[in-house]
């Protein structure tokens, strides 16, 4: 079974910032959130996503955020296409 997840973005541009160093991601995490200010209900910007293989990470870009991570515009082959 294939499982696809579609994020459209206001300017329908969907970016993801990479890195093969989780802290780099989780550290964009972080300014987003105290840029947003997210408590409560919403408290963090997006999921840290693990590649399947590799030891690479990724996160959604917001855009008004931007960083100098490598980008990404699909994580294509990222995700395990079976179910157990």
């Amino acid at each position: 079974m294939l499982i696809t997840i579609t994020i459209f973005t206001k300017k329908n541009k969907i970016m993801y910032y990479t890195s093969t160093i989780i802290q780099d991601i989780e550290e964009y995490n972080a300014k987003v959130n105290e840029g947003e200010n997210y408590n409560g209900t919403t408290n963090k910007w997006s999921a840290v996503i693990k590649h399947k293989n590799e030891a690479l990470y990724a996160i959604l870009a917001h855009e008004k955020y931007p960083s100098n991570l490598d980008t990404l515009q699909s994580l294509d082959g990222w995700f395990n296409t079976e179910i157990v």
